[in-house]
């Protein structure tokens, strides 16, 4: 069983099933590109195996009563399906780089238990596996629901008005990528200081521990309209990737699972998805 208590607040242990690792399954693959690609023991999240590994998705056996992570199960798909799912990721994250400013979002629509999550995992393996030069380096993965203890959420107080509920959520994704690093997970709670944040006012970031923290230089400038904000937001992500994954030919795929239960409010949950997806080394999935 595993305790986590990273962000302060001792949490409810959670029990793993054990169980013999099969050769096929995915974890073996991963672990070599962790090895030969990620690795980097400045940042908690990827300085080792087991911080790298623990971060990756799991799930609950009913049979077992315990928990088993995706990545030691192996995945089947065809060989056309899989290829197909890995060159539009791949062609989507060129044209976007190359041809159109916008951000794009893929997005992954299939009944539960159908293995959305899983092909993930396993596009990523494809890509890096391959020779193309437009391959991901990277896989990142982060949960709002779903995921044991280690989940991302935000139930407190959003603002009814649309530019700044995208405000908040975007400072929340920040929020989120680095906690992510840091190996922390938990509610990052969001406020705004004052009535109007459209003024000289600020966003906020509550943590669970410590002191309330903001952003450097994230209050919002005079006249400062919605996506000028979101840009500097976005800005701020890239300055972090920069930093924990330094190397413009480096390809982060990001995988954003239960994205929808970040927030109960559409436009914090498109504000926070905008801010991460227009990073230029990023390819968001959802």
């Amino acid at each position: 069983s595993a305790d986590d208590s990273s962000n302060g607040a001792t949490k409810k242990a959670v029990k793993f099933v054990n169980h013999v690792i099969p050769d096929d399954a995915p974890s073996h693959r991963l672990k070599e590109a962790f090895n030969t690609s990620m690795r980097n023991p400045a940042v908690p999240l990827l300085s080792s195996w087991d911080s790298y590994e623990a971060s990756m998705p799991v799930r609950r056996s009913s049979k077992a009563q315990g928990y088993y992570r995706l990545v030691n199960v192996p995945f089947y798909a065809t060989n056309d399906s899989m290829r197909n799912l890995v060159s539009q990721l791949e062609y989507e994250f060129v044209n976007q780089q190359a041809n159109d400013p916008r951000f794009a979002v893929a997005y992954l629509s299939a009944k539960r238990k159908s293995g959305k999550t899983a092909s993930i995992m396993s596009a990523f393996l494809n890509s890096y596996e391959s020779n193309r030069g437009r391959r991901f380096s990277h896989y990142l993965y982060m949960s709002f629901q779903n995921n044991a203890n280690k989940n991302f959420s935000s139930d407190a107080f959003v603002n009814d008005n649309t530019e700044i509920a995208k405000r908040q959520g975007a400072v929340f994704m920040y929020r989120c990528m680095e906690w992510l690093f840091r190996c922390k997970y938990g509610e990052v709670k969001t406020k705004d200081v004052a009535d109007n944040i459209l003024g000289s006012k600020q966003v906020i970031i509550d943590a669970p521990v410590g002191p309330s923290a903001q952003l450097p230089e994230m209050d919002n400038q005079e006249n400062e309209d919605d996506d000028a904000f979101l840009d500097r937001v976005t800005e701020r992500i890239n300055q972090l990737l920069n930093n924990k994954i330094p190397g413009e030919h480096q390809h982060i795929l990001i995988h954003l699972d239960e994205h929808r239960k970040m927030n109960n409010s559409a436009d914090f949950c498109r504000g926070a998805m905008i801010a991460l997806a227009k990073c230029p080394r990023v390819k968001c999935v959802a």
